[in-house]
């Protein structure tokens, strides 16, 4: 079971759908992803604004707009 990722994101937003897309390519049923919209929060907007989606493994950012799949790879290695 790959360690849990966490995707920040915005409704309607092509990149956001993308990444997703490819994590679930990637990773498959093994895939522990929570969903998190900036837009529900004002901090979480305010923090991240225009760079979503954002890909978090624990407290490290692994990839901002586009999926890093090296780093998002090396991530999952280690884990």
């Amino acid at each position: 079971m790959n360690p849990p990722l966490t995707l920040y994101y915005r409704h309607n937003c092509h990149l956001c759908e993308q990444m997703l897309t490819e994590l679930r390519a990637i990773c498959g049923d093994e895939l522990q992803l929570s969903l998190v919209d900036v837009d529900s929060d004002t901090v979480l907007k305010q923090r991240y604004g225009l760079q979503v989606p954002v890909l978090m493994g624990g407290a490290t950012i692994l990839s901002l707009g586009k999926l890093d799949r090296s780093s998002l790879e090396d991530y999952l290695e280690t884990r």
